[in-house]
């Protein structure tokens, strides 16, 4: 297939059987056999601007190396200033041409790996006259009346940058949601409806009040957000989601959050868009792959940060006291197989599939975490053992991170964890011992934090 970017020019091909995801956050192609959720035949690509200190290949090899991984120079079509990070299971490669960088993640298997190799050679940059038509593109004077008017101070003001540029003094944005935060009532026209185009879906917003959180509740829930995966994306053309989206990203990265590439890697998805008139804005957080479960509403610009940060916590909350106690058994029982798993891995000296394996378990003891229930605290505290012993002997940064997400969940449970962690403390392993000292200080009430 043949794939040319209309806005930035680009353009490569790849075998035949791969295909365009139009549907996906990301730019998003499968092979034949790739789909939502599989974790092969996937290629994923993000294109902007760079930090001039990374404009270097030195610079990014520096920042990309981390341990167990392999960072090699290569090209993308005729660039040479490219920076590959290749792991286990998945590669990244950056490049960087006319102060734009083309960032392509990719799975390793032997599919992705000989498209990849085709899209390498026939990858071709926008031409000088292409990139000026773009940047016309993007200056459109219509569009920029639009920015102009969601920034105006009046609404005087917004009808008459409108007005100067031929434009109707209404903007007209169908399919976003009328639901407005901190109310209970909608206005006529959409009946409560948010369609985002990126996710192909459209999102009946419930009657519900979401008030956004204050100063007090943001330190004290926020903070319970920690390992879990997000990816966060948002409306490109006009002003407000991409602020929202750089403070949703600084601010929850601060607290442990992880943010992926890709929607099939994340926990949740929040995309951020335009809303239903002049300086109103739309958000969903959902699930990747159901769209049933999700959290939506519309606000304005000074409260629209702290409502996702709001809408992103209550989210996993609710979705933790919802759970079917079925799932519960479920997610237990994964839990405990992957701790054989990574006990049997590392016998066999298995070192990649054990850091796979406690990359998986990290997310599903955050899970259990959230959940708060009883019956979850003996798995945790076994993969607390597993992480602490693993991160003594080998230093891996997995191992570290699951310790602490075990240690953060056991603290989530609570007073029910005591029992189960006390066991721990006469453990023949010293790093397990400590592991276990620090969770148990930390379900006594005090932060974990205070006790390293």
């Amino acid at each position: 297939m043949h794939y040319k970017d209309e806005n930035l020019g680009f353009s490569f091909d790849l075998p035949e059987g791969w295909r365009h995801d139009k549907h996906n956050l990301t730019l998003t192609f499968f092979g034949p056999k790739g789909r939502i959720g599989y974790p092969s035949e996937l290629i994923q690509m993000q294109i902007g601007t760079i930090l001039p200190r990374y404009l270097d290949p030195e610079s990014r090899e520096k920042f990309l190396a981390e341990p167990g991984a392999e960072v090699l120079r290569s090209r993308l079509g005729n660039e040479t200033n490219v920076v590959v990070l290749k792991k286990a299971s998945d590669t990244e490669i950056s490049a960087v041409h006319d102060g734009v960088q083309y960032t392509i993640a990719h799975s390793n298997d032997q599919a992705t790996q000989k498209a990849v190799d085709q899209l390498i050679e026939s990858f071709k940059y926008p031409s000088v006259e292409e990139a000026i038509t773009a940047i016309q593109r993007s200056n459109n004077p219509q569009k920029q009346a639009i920015l102009r008017a969601l920034k105006s101070g009046s609404p005087d003001q917004a009808r008459r940058v409108l007005s100067e540029a031929g434009m109707p003094p209404v903007i007209e944005r169908p399919g976003y949601t009328m639901h407005r935060v901190g109310g209970n009532t909608s206005t006529s026209g959409q009946e409560n409806r948010l369609f985002v185009p990126q996710l192909g879906t459209s999102y009946d917003i419930p009657e519900k009040v979401l008030n956004p959180y204050t100063q007090a509740e943001m330190e004290k829930k926020l903070p319970n957000l920690k390992g879990r995966s997000l990816f966060v994306d948002f409306q490109k053309d006009i002003d407000g989601p991409q602020t929202a989206t750089r403070l949703v990203r600084e601010t929850l990265g601060k607290l442990g959050v992880s943010w992926v590439e890709s929607t099939n890697k994340a926990e949740a998805v929040i995309w951020i868009q335009g809303g239903s008139g002049a300086m109103r804005f739309a958000f969903v957080v959902t699930h990747p792959e159901d769209s049933s479960r999700f959290l939506a509403a519309e606000c304005g610009p000074r409260e629209l940060t702290t409502t996702i940060m709001t809408a992103v916590s209550e989210y996993f909350r609710s979705a933790g006291e919802d759970i079917p106690k079925d799932e519960l058994s479920k997610l237990i029982a994964h839990v405990n197989e992957l701790n054989r798993a990574i006990t049997g891995a590392a016998l066999a000296q298995d070192w990649t599939k054990a850091r796979q394996l406690m990359n998986e378990l990290r997310i599903s003891v955050v899970k259990l975490g959230s959940i708060g229930k009883a019956e979850a605290v003996k798995p945790v505290v076994d993969a607390l053992a597993d992480a602490a012993g693993a991160y003594e002997n080998t230093g891996f940064s997995e191992a570290k991170a699951l310790r602490e997400a075990a240690i953060e969940a056991l603290q989530r449970i609570g007073k029910d964890s005591i029992p189960w962690i006390k066991e721990g403390l006469t453990h023949s392993n010293s790093a397990v011992r400590e592991a276990c000292n620090r969770a148990l200080k930390a379900c006594g009430g005090k932060p974990w934090w205070q006790f390293w």
